[in-house]
């Protein structure tokens, strides 16, 4: 196998990064070596990706999947389950989110949805980790309820005034 074309300054980089020739490690079929890869034989992978990042990086399999997680994804998979996620996340908004917050009476009733679905979403009461999609409707339904609020407390207008 030939390893891909890189400037003298990075194969350069690389070569002292790794203490030996990643161009001569991949022309003989093994791992770079140890501490980043194995040094070990490299000649099965799983997939053409797998082949092609052996060919850039100079990993076997092995390590690949080790450094990795065992996938290395095609980005276009990434964007797929991204665009699938918000999907989703958009359905149980109109279904189950929304019918909720018309129920709030108030923005403090907002807030402690909003903290208990915080921690549907695996957070706590100072982080709450939801998605920017759900906050940004939080902070939708919030501000109905903050200018209505304000005219209560000052219906003239007499503190914004000033």
């Amino acid at each position: 196998m030939k390893a891909t074309e890189k400037t003298d300054t990075i194969n350069n980089f690389l070569d002292y990064m790794t203490g030996s020739s990643r161009k001569e490690n991949i022309s003989r079929g093994v791992c770079i070596p140890a501490p980043i890869g194995c040094g070990g034989p490299a000649k099965e992978f799983s997939n053409e990706r797998s082949r092609r990042e052996y060919s850039i990086g100079g990993l076997c399999q092995k390590c690949q999947d080790s450094i990795f997680g065992g996938v290395v994804m095609d980005i276009r998979e990434v964007v797929n389950q991204y665009w699938a996620i918000q999907a989703d996340l958009k359905q149980w908004i109109k279904n189950e989110l929304d019918p909720l917050l018309l129920e709030c009476e108030s923005s403090d009733d907002v807030s402690e949805l909003k903290r208990q679905t915080g921690y549907q979403f695996g957070g706590d009461d100072s982080d709450y980790r939801l998605p920017s999609i759900v906050t940004v409707h939080f902070a939708i339904y919030s501000c109905r309820f903050i200018e209505k609020e304000e005219k209560e407390r000052d219906p003239l207008g007499v503190d914004r005034i000033k």
